[in-house]
């Protein structure tokens, strides 16, 4: 039994592997693509065993860039190490497994209202420091080149023509342009390479009463720009311009101009990829007919091409940052 083999039939495996056959019968946590984007590259399961709840996750190997998720969960052990994960029970790549302590009340998981508090926002934003601040991984974050490669599977699907929706997004040619260019301009910037999450949105963020954040799914992270994790959240919790420039302060104690070019930029970027990716997924999952693969995907484009045009305009006529 392996990765490619449907999630479902292999978590008997995984139970197996994890010493957990007498287990609680698992209770399947659903994946939602809306209201909120929640469970959609892996099936999650909570088993309770003898010492607690365990969160079960088995990656699903027929979605986009399955292949390049960290599937030792290299990164979620970093985290935990750092405090700002949950500890790792096990990870098995050749099962697709990665089994993680399930955080019991006071934790919860997180809420776009939420982060309507400020001692939430800076929760989640200290939580952030800490882990860029942990060593650089081996695997690199290459958001632009993976964007690139989905934005090609999207022109090959719509040329193909086979399969229903598959057309191209509205506003593609202006979308390729604008991708080509916020990669351009982000390649030429210089950062300090950090950690990277890869995939903040709320339901990736856990709370507590006392004040504390905790990070989930790592399988994602990399080396790369932090600020593409700030722009992740800023993307899911700041509703206008004002807010993103609030929590940009919040993050950095100040918003100067090359952190708010690097901002917009990687919103833009971070909109267009996970719109491509979701409606890739669309046609790739057996859950399509449940789950609104195709719908969120063309809100997040919908949205990409508002941004270029708008909030996103003034850096993207930039050809050089310093």
């Amino acid at each position: 039994m392996t990765i490619t083999t449907p999630p479902e039939q292999r978590l008997t495996a995984a139970l197996d592997r994890l010493g957990l056959q007498e287990a609680t019968p698992a209770a399947a946590v659903p994946p939602i693509a809306m209201p909120m984007q929640m469970g959609l590259d892996a099936r999650s399961w909570v088993v309770v065993g003898a010492d607690g709840p365990v969160f079960v996750r088995l990656f699903d190997a027929a979605l986009p860039h399955a292949a390049l998720r960290d599937l030792d969960s290299v990164a979620a052990k970093q985290a935990a190490a750092a405090g700002v994960g949950p500890a790792v029970i096990a990870a098995d790549a050749d099962l697709g497994l990665q089994a993680t302590a399930f955080q019991t009340a006071p934790w919860h998981m997180a809420m776009r209202p939420h982060f309507d508090d400020a001692g939430a926002r800076a929760a989640v934003l200290a939580t952030l420091k800490t882990w860029h601040g942990t060593a650089p991984l081996a695997r690199p974050f290459d958001r632009l080149a993976e964007l690139a490669v989905l934005m090609t599977e999207i022109e090959a699907l719509a040329a193909d023509g086979s399969k229903r929706g598959s057309q191209l997004p509205s506003g593609w040619a202006e979308l390729r342009q604008a991708a080509a260019d916020a990669s351009a301009l982000l390649s030429a910037i210089d950062f300090d390479p950090a950690p990277v999450h890869g995939e903040i949105v709320v339901s990736n963020i856990l709370l507590n009463d006392a004040g504390g954040a905790l990070l989930v799914d790592f399988d994602r992270a990399g080396t790369g720009d932090p600020m593409s994790d700030i722009a992740g959240l800023a993307l899911e919790i700041c509703p206008d311009p004002d807010s993103a420039e609030a929590l940009l302060e919040q993050a950095f104690g100040t918003a100067t101009d090359d952190l708010r070019t690097r901002l917009h930029l990687w919103q833009l970027v971070e909109d267009i990829y996970w719109g491509c990716w979701l409606r890739l997924a669309h046609f790739a999952s057996p859950l399509s007919q449940a789950v609104e693969f195709y719908k969120l995907g063309t809100l997040r484009l919908d949205r990409a091409v508002g941004r270029m045009t708008q909030d996103a305009a003034p850096f993207l006529t930039r050809r050089s940052v310093a």
